[in-house]
């Protein structure tokens, strides 16, 4: 993926009303994390009992179903 649509699907998470509240719920639980282990390099952050994780600022899906992840697009950019 390049660089520039990582960065519009990250913006795009911010602007987009569902998104913006899981980002804001995994961007907390990513700061929790390294506040407590500060030379943490842990590349997933995920938050119990949520099937989202945050994987390099990108929001992803893990299917319970089949255990694949999926790369969350908000609707603006479809």
């Amino acid at each position: 993926m390049s660089e520039d649509y990582r960065k519009r699907l990250i913006e795009a998470y911010t602007e987009d009303k569902k998104w913006s509240k899981i980002m804001i719920v995994l961007s907390e639980e990513k700061d929790r994390l390294e506040k407590l282990d500060p030379g943490s390099t842990k590349d997933d952050v995920c938050v119990p009992n949520i099937q989202f994780f945050l994987r390099d600022g990108l929001i992803y899906y893990k299917d319970g179903f089949d255990d694949q992840e999926r790369l969350c697009i908000p609707k603006t950019i479809e």
